[in-house]
């Protein structure tokens, strides 16, 4: 009779831990769980992304009297701060043309602009064994191109991968016919929110010519 009661015992006792072990597994696990879970929204998905371009020409006199370095040597390298210095005067340096592009967060944008310029020329020709002034027109076509692709990585941080193409027109006093330029920068930037950052420039003997981007966010 005693080795009855033992062996129901342990029966018993076997039954026990597999009911309490089970519970334990059909228990929700608090860490997993989808319920219990929170998911963390991104909180610029609805932010809208304002990026300007602006495009400035400066002497080159001006931006070495600033303090640049001519070949950028640093710490004298080229900063917004020397370029605002040669803005002061007209003539030492000016914005030429800009561009606004505004997008969602990790979106894409752009902006085109084009505009037709007609030139008056004339033409000394011999009609008829006379000398003659003939008159014509031609026409140029310039303009903008702007696109980009904006993504918020925090509250002050901006990356902008972006294409500005520009094209214009260079007229000179004693030439009737203007010479034509085609600028192209395309590039991925780290911006930082609300302050201006150069991101290309191109110069010849005369002039800087400088693509400056800035970023902002606005939240919805």
């Amino acid at each position: 009779m005693a080795k009855i009661s033992k062996k129901i015992m342990l029966l018993a006792a076997v039954l026990f831990c597999a009911v309490f072990l089970a519970d334990i597994s059909a228990a929700p696990n608090k860490k997993t769980s989808p319920q219990t879970e929170k998911q963390v929204e991104n909180p610029h998905k609805n932010s809208r992304i304002l990026v300007e371009a602006f495009v400035v020409e400066v002497s080159l006199d001006a931006l070495y009297k600033s303090g640049v370095s001519p070949i950028g040597q640093k710490p004298n390298s080229v900063s917004i701060k020397n370029i605002l210095y040669c803005l002061k005067d007209k003539e030492n340096g000016k914005v030429t043309a800009g561009a606004k592009v505004a997008v969602k967060n990790r979106e894409e944008g752009k902006t085109e602009t084009r505009e037709k310029t007609y030139v008056k020329r004339e033409q000394q020709v011999v009609i008829h064994g006379k000398p003659t002034t003939r008159r014509t027109r031609d026409n140029y076509t310039s303009g903008i191109d702007f696109s980009i692709r904006a993504i918020v990585k925090s509250e002050n941080k901006i990356v902008v991968s972006f294409k500005f193409n520009q094209s214009g027109l260079v007229f000179f006093k004693n030439d009737a016919v203007p010479n034509t330029f085609d600028r192209q920068w395309e590039n991925t930037v780290s911006l930082e929110a609300g302050k201006p950052t150069i991101v290309g420039a191109i110069q010849n003997e005369d002039t800087a010519v400088f693509l400056i981007l800035v970023a902002d966010i606005y939240k919805s």
